[in-house]
């Protein structure tokens, strides 16, 4: 490995940490909150797929797979286990 790739990865890494290290401590507080609406939640985490999606070519913002799996369900608070196990499974 080069020393030019290295850094490279470094960088990667660095800004994946940094949209989780942004992310994961809303989401901790929100988790808290007794009265937090799961949509605030789920829209938190939809926003964490999309910003992570930067760093693999294979997924869009929207959650969606090259091949068309996976993709995020839209919010519905009919369907929760659904929409939430898409955000798990992307």
């Amino acid at each position: 490995m080069t020393q030019e790739s290295k850094s490279g990865g470094d960088m990667t890494q660095l800004l994946t940490m940094r949209s989780l290290n942004r992310t994961l401590p809303l989401l901790n507080h929100y988790c808290k909150t007794p009265t937090m609406h799961p949509w605030a939640i789920y829209g938190l985490l939809v926003q964490l797929v999309g910003e992570l999606s930067s760093f693999n070519d294979m997924c869009s913002f929207t959650g969606e797979w090259l091949d068309g799996s996976s993709p995020l369900l839209s919010y519905d608070h009919y369907r929760l286990i659904d929409c939430f196990t898409s955000v798990k499974s992307n």
